[in-house]
């Protein structure tokens, strides 16, 4: 029991996970591994602000203004827009829904909106609210990558026979964003030349906003690709079709409750002589929307 709770504190530790996350990942066919996985965050909104600060008498204006930010240091994000869907009895006065388009690491766009507070009349002379909801869409892509030790029958003869431990702890590396691939192996490691290796992948969305469905549809699909193994399996099963050397999901995929059921795709390792480390890359393109929302209280006038 003692030796459970120390493994669970050090894949903790490792992957920097909450005990839950720990659990959900530790299903049938998850092998204890490393993992280094980058923030959810990509593009957020930050210095949400009203002014003046309310209440709002009656037919006066006020502004509504934040900040939109590309938190990546590396990468662009792209088709960034934002969109005001829902004022209540306010009235915007200036300031439009806009298309951004392309985001470069680190840039920040200012946003601000001018709204005019309802009349007496619109509020029956009582005090009441107005809704500022909007929206943020942009477009990015989700990547994983996994790597995985091939070993020949002769070579772990060898080690065997010197007595030393034939192991190997996989890393596997989730990029930024909030849509997250995750990848695990059924079958310890290193795997034997030309034997079965179970892979099995996980697609959660763990950001604000809501990501449901992998559409199937094209450019939009899961995409596996394991240079140097044999997928002749994964495409009999039915959940993937070749394309090149990829390997792309064949329908639609629900994520429930912000996750997707474990796929698992069965792989054959490549022909090796005598030991080398392969790497296995998940990736989506994927289109994510956020919403804000702030409340401007009104108050009558006269």
């Amino acid at each position: 029991m003692r030796k459970i709770i120390l493994t669970l504190i050090l894949i903790m530790f490792i992957c920097g996970c909450t005990i839950p996350d720990v659990l959900k990942q530790m299903m049938p066919g998850f092998e204890q591994q490393e993992v280094k996985e980058l923030p959810p965050d990509i593009i957020t909104v930050q210095s949400l602000n009203i002014l003046p600060t309310p209440p709002i008498n009656t037919e006066d204006e006020f502004s509504v203004s934040f900040i939109l930010k590309n938190q990546d240091d590396t990468n662009e994000v792209g088709q960034v827009k934002y969109n005001l869907f829902d004022s209540g009895l306010c009235d915007r006065a200036a300031g439009d829904d806009k298309a951004l388009g392309t985001l470069v690491p680190l840039q920040e766009e200012f946003v601000e909106w001018t709204f005019r507070a309802p009349t007496n009349d619109q509020i029956a002379q009582i005090s009441t609210k107005c809704p500022i909801r909007f929206k943020v869409d942009y477009n990015f892509d989700a990547r994983s990558q996994i790597d995985v030790n091939v070993i020949s029958q002769s070579r772990l003869t060898e080690l065997q026979r010197a007595g030393e431990g034939v192991t190997f702890t996989p890393t596997l590396t989730v990029g930024r964003g909030p849509v997250k691939i995750y990848l695990s192996f059924g079958a310890s490691l290193p795997v034997k030349s030309g034997n079965k290796l179970p892979l099995y992948i996980l697609v959660e969305d763990k950001g604000d906003g809501l990501y449901s469905l992998i559409p199937d549809e094209e450019g939009k699909r899961l995409v596996i690709e394991a240079p140097g193994f044999d997928a002749t399996e994964c495409v009999k099963d039915g959940k993937f079709t070749r394309s090149d050397s990829r390997l792309v999901s064949d329908g639609a995929i629900p994520l429930i409750r912000k996750k997707t059921v474990q796929l698992r795709c069965s792989l054959t390792a490549p022909a090796e002589s005598f030991e080398k480390t392969y790497y296995i890359t998940a990736s989506l393109n994927y289109d994510y929307t956020i919403t804000e929302e702030t409340e401007v209280a009104v108050n009558p006038t006269g």
